[in-house]
């Protein structure tokens, strides 16, 4: 009688423990529920600018849809992993007059409780990543859609060179731009005669990486004559600073087939 006694505190102590895991779980569990509000409240958002964008940004529409997708997999295995949890569960609570035949077994359903906890954890910590990376991708995708639609404005502590670098950076597929490779408004004329007769004034904007220059022309709404000037800045450019090469940007959601014949024309690379 007294071993009983004895197993029987030995199993209070057990449940006192699963208890505080389960609670420890429910946790971690309202943390994620309240990423994922956080997150809902950032698609949103941005769901609201894509609306003011043409039909081209259904392709950014529906990047969102699938990560909603994920999100929603994601949260139904949780839940399955929590029901399966207070299943076992339930199972110990079952008449104690069983311990002496079952104490084993029950036992084994606490180091499968760990294991089961520490996969909860790794899986969470997982999510958060995902999470992370889905917020910087957001954000990369609002300045690269405010970029190209002209709708620019400077943030609190941050200039013009470092909201383009992040938005070229995601639009372009390229990491390495930075905000100190970006010139912004660069004055650029033609006084010897090199391309016109008479003196030719003009503004340029920038990438300069690695001894080679990127000449930027962005249009919400593209004409094949913004080509041609974007073709004359180059050329210039290129007559200027022979030690280097330079290169023809043009970036337009949406281009007509004469802005994309004329871009080849001048072998001028498009980004629509």
């Amino acid at each position: 009688m007294k071993e009983v006694k004895s197993q029987r505190k030995d199993m209070e102590r057990h449940f006192v423990q699963v208890d505080k895991r389960i609670n420890l779980l429910e946790k971690q569990f309202d943390n994620v529920t309240h990423g994922f509000k956080l997150l809902e409240q950032v698609i949103d958002k941005l769901t609201q600018s894509i609306e003011q964008v043409d039909m081209r940004f259904k392709q950014v529409e529906l990047h969102f849809e699938q990560s909603d997708r994920r999100m929603d997999l994601l949260h139904e295995e949780m839940r399955q992993h929590s029901e399966q949890i207070v299943r076992r569960f339930d199972k110990i609570e079952q008449p104690l007059q069983k311990v002496d035949q079952r104490f084993v077994k029950i036992l084994q359903h606490f180091d499968s409780l760990l294991e089961t906890e520490r996969e909860m954890m790794q899986f969470i910590v997982k999510m958060r990543e995902n999470q992370d990376r889905l917020f910087k991708e957001i954000a990369g995708q609002e300045k690269w859609i405010k970029v190209v639609t002209g709708n620019v404005e400077t943030e609190k502590g941050r200039t013009l060179e470092q909201l383009f670098a992040e938005a070229l950076s995601y639009g372009l597929k390229n990491p390495d731009i930075k905000p100190e490779s970006i010139r912004l408004n660069q004055k650029i004329e033609d006084l010897d005669g090199l391309l016109f007769k008479k003196p030719r004034y003009g503004e340029v904007d920038l990438i300069a990486q690695n001894g080679k220059l990127i000449v930027l022309e962005i249009k919400a709404t593209a004409k094949p004559d913004d080509v041609n000037t974007l073709s004359w800045k180059v050329e210039l450019l290129q007559l200027q600073n022979p030690d280097k090469q330079v290169q023809g940007l043009f970036i337009a959601m949406g281009a007509s087939e004469k802005v994309r014949q004329r871009c080849l024309e001048y072998e001028i690379e498009l980004v629509d």
